[in-house]
């Protein structure tokens, strides 16, 4: 019987999130939440965004990871503020936790 991490896999920003990306940053869930161990059985993180992000990336202990909203890869609908990435098992994971990073556009300048 495979083991599940169940939503120990917590997804949280990087940093407190300011004042000027207090909006940005809507939520964030696995889908489904929970990740078996059996290193082939998969999950989706997404994070929803209020539509000023650009890019989501995520780490995960050393690893990193672009999220994609071009409705490709896992992602349902693109454009829509919610970054997928899609695939995730077990053995991608050298941590229960994970870190959000976004980056928005302003203007012509973009900031993270």
């Amino acid at each position: 019987m495979a083991l599940a991490l169940l939503a120990a896999v917590v997804a949280l920003p990087t940093t407190p999130v300011g004042a000027d990306q207090q909006g940005a940053f809507l939520f964030s869930r696995f889908d489904p939440p929970a990740i078996f161990r059996d290193d082939h059985t998969t999950t989706r993180l997404e994070v929803a965004t209020d539509g000023t992000a650009s890019a989501v990336s995520a780490t995960c202990g050393e690893q990193n990871f672009e999220l994609n909203d071009q409705g490709m890869s896992g992602d349902r609908v693109a454009g829509d503020g919610v970054f997928t990435l899609d695939g995730l098992t077990s053995s991608d994971l050298e941590s229960s936790f994970f870190q959000l990073q976004l980056h928005e556009l302003v203007g012509l300048d973009q900031i993270s």
